[in-house]
C-alpha cells in the first residue's frame, strides 16, 4: 500500500487546502474586491459541481478521484512539488518523451534518471531498466502512453506489473493526453488495485479545447486531497469557467468521436502517402494524432516547411533522433500542403 503522506515533503504535511467557494446569496465583503458589478469584478468561484460531474462521468471515475488543473503541466508541477525534496530526491523518465517532466523536475531541484525507450524495438518501454534504476529516493516514475513524440503505447498489463513492483515506495504517473486516439482502456481502471498510480488526462488534444488550459489529475482520494493543499486558489478565470461549463457537456463529449475518427483516417492516409517517398526512411506506428518519422535530411525538410509557413517539430537537438520529425495531423487540405512540400523536395533530388 502506497502511503502518500509518508512520501510527501515533510514541510508540506501541515498544509491545508485553500477553500474559496462563497455562497451566491451572501454579501461578499471579505476579499477587498471592487463592489461595482461586471463580468470580472469578483474572484472566480471553484469549478462547478455540474462541470466536475460531467468530467467524472466521461473519465469513469469518482468525484473524489479527479482534480482539475491548469493544463497537464500544472499536474506535473504540483506532483513534483508535493513529493520531491530539492537535491535529494529523483524521478525516472524514458526519453524521448514529453519535455515538461524534466523541465519541472529541474525547477524543483529533483534529479533525473533517464531510462531511454528501446528505439530498435519500436520505442518499447525498458521495464527491467526502470526497475533496476529505482532508488530509495525515487519519488516518481513519469511515463507517457501514447508517448509524445513517438506515438508508442504501453500495455495495461505492463503498467500493472510496474505499479506492483514499486507500490511501496514510488508513484507511477502515466500521461494519457492522447488516449482518445487509441482503443485501449485508460490506466485509471487500475486505480482500485494500485494506490501509487496517477493518471493525467487533458481537454487539449482530442477534445479540441487547448485554449481552455484544463488538465485532469486522476488518482485515489488520498493523493487528490494532498495535491489540493498546494494548489493555487482561484484556479481558473471566471470567463474560462463560464465557457467551459457551456461547452463541456455530455452531448459534446459524445460527438467528439466523429472528429477522432476523421483524424485517424487522415493519419493513416498521410502515412501511406509518405511511405511512397524515398526520402522518408521510417514511420513508426502511431497511437496519437501525429506521425513520428525518420527522414534523409530532417533539417532541409524542417526549413522548407518553415519557409512555406508550415510548422512541424524537429528533433535535431536529440542525439539519437537527429533525422526525426513529428508532424501533427490536421485537416485534409493542411496535410496535403505538408505532403506537397515533401514531394517537391523529393522531385528536386
Amino acid at each position: 500500500m502506497f502511503d502518500i503522506k509518508s512520501m510527501m515533503r515533510p514541510e508540506l504535511l501541515a498544509a491545508k487546502e485553500y477553500l474559496y467557494a462563497r455562497p451566491e446569496d451572501s454579501l461578499w465583503l471579505d476579499c477587498n474586491e471592487s463592489p461595482w458589478d461586471s463580468a470580472v469584478n469578483r474572484y472566480p468561484q471553484p469549478p462547478s459541481e455540474k462541470l466536475l460531474s460531467t468530467l467524472c462521468t466521461y473519465y469513469k471515475v469518482d468525484n473524489t478521484q479527479l482534480l482539475l488543473t491548469r493544463g497537464s503541466d500544472e499536474g506535473i508541477d504540483i506532483l513534483l512539488r508535493l513529493l520531491c525534496r530539492p537535491y535529494q530526491d529523483n524521478i525516472i523518465i524514458s526519453s524521448p518523451t514529453f519535455a515538461m517532466y524534466a523541465v519541472y523536475a529541474k525547477l524543483q531541484g529533483a534529479g533525473i534518471i533517464d531510462i531511454p525507450l528501446m528505439q530498435e524495438q519500436n520505442f518499447k518501454l525498458n521495464f527491467q531498466g526502470i526497475l533496476d534504476a529505482v532508488t530509495p529516493n525515487t519519488k516518481i516514475i513519469f511515463l507517457c502512453s501514447p508517448n509524445n513524440p513517438t506515438g508508442s503505447l504501453i500495455s495495461i498489463e505492463e503498467m500493472s506489473k510496474l505499479c506492483a513492483a514499486v507500490e511501496q515506495q514510488t508513484l507511477v504517473v502515466v500521461d494519457e493526453a492522447y488516449l482518445e486516439f487509441t482503443t485501449q482502456k485508460s490506466m485509471s481502471t487500475l486505480l482500485s488495485k494500485y494506490s501509487n498510480l496517477v493518471v493525467l488526462r487533458t481537454l487539449s488534444k482530442a477534445l479540441g479545447m487547448a485554449g481552455l488550459r484544463m488538465g485532469i489529475v486522476i488518482a485515489n482520494a488520498a493523493i487528490i486531497n494532498c495535491l489540493k493543499t498546494i494548489l493555487s486558489p482561484y484556479l481558473f478565470p471566471s470567463l474560462v469557467l463560464e465557457y467551459a461549463e457551456s461547452v463541456i457537456t455530455t452531448n459534446k463529449l459524445a460527438i467528439v468521436s466523429d472528429e477522432i475518427n476523421y483524424v485517424l483516417r487522415e493519419r493513416d492516409m498521410l502515412k501511406q502517402q509518405l511511405q511512397s517517398l524515398p526520402m522518408v526512411k521510417k514511420i513508426w506506428e502511431s497511437h496519437a494524432n501525429a506521425l513520428f518519422m525518420q527522414v534523409e535530411d530532417a533539417e532541409r525538410i524542417y526549413e522548407q516547411c518553415k519557409k512555406n509557413k508550415i510548422l512541424i517539430r524537429s528533433f535535431a537537438q536529440h542525439s539519437l533522433l537527429k533525422n526525426c520529425l513529428r508532424v501533427s495531423i490536421g485537416l485534409a487540405e493542411q496535410n496535403q500542403k505538408f505532403l506537397d512540400i515533401l514531394q517537391q523536395l523529393s522531385d528536386e533530388k
